[in-house]
């Protein structure tokens, strides 16, 4: 009986460890995928200031678009089953509904590949309207598949 309950109590605290190592893991994992999605947003927030006149870098939307676009191909993976638990505003419906959340991603990196071949050419309202069309494959995604702010 001796050697039951601690074979239990073992197996307990083996249990309780590896929740708190995936608890963990999906904490960096969360990190991880917020620090992908402000990058995203500062460097496609570059794009709009350039355009705007706010700020004298044409030179660097090349760059952002191409951020953006290698940005576009790592989405997918940056959302690894098992990560909707914790500080995240992610909605269930990514994992539910993979099929939906397959189509934004893949739609937001179509938008984002043809921003990177308009970059270069330098003609301002084509990269606009193509850095406004990011912007909406951004909401393709954001909208269905992520909660508002508490």
């Amino acid at each position: 009986m001796k050697i039951f309950a601690l074979g239990a109590a073992v197996v307990s605290v083996l249990a309780v460890g590896a929740v708190s190592v995936v608890s963990a893991d999906t904490a960096q994992i969360i990190k991880y995928r917020q620090n992908l999605m402000k990058s995203s947003g500062v460097h496609l927030g570059g794009i709009f200031a350039v355009l705007k006149g706010e700020v004298p870098f044409k030179g660097n939307i090349a760059h952002d678009a191409e951020v953006l676009d290698h940005f576009s191909m790592m989405l997918p993976a940056a959302f690894p089953a098992g990560s909707g638990e914790g500080d995240t505003r992610v909605m269930a419906d990514i994992w539910m509904d993979g099929a939906k959340f397959e189509a934004a991603a893949k739609a937001f990196h179509d938008q984002a590949s043809k921003l990177v071949e308009v970059a270069g050419g330098g003609d301002m309202k084509v990269i606009g309207a193509q850095a406004g069309a990011v912007g909406k494959a951004c909401d393709g995604c954001h909208k269905p598949l992520r909660a508002e702010k508490k």
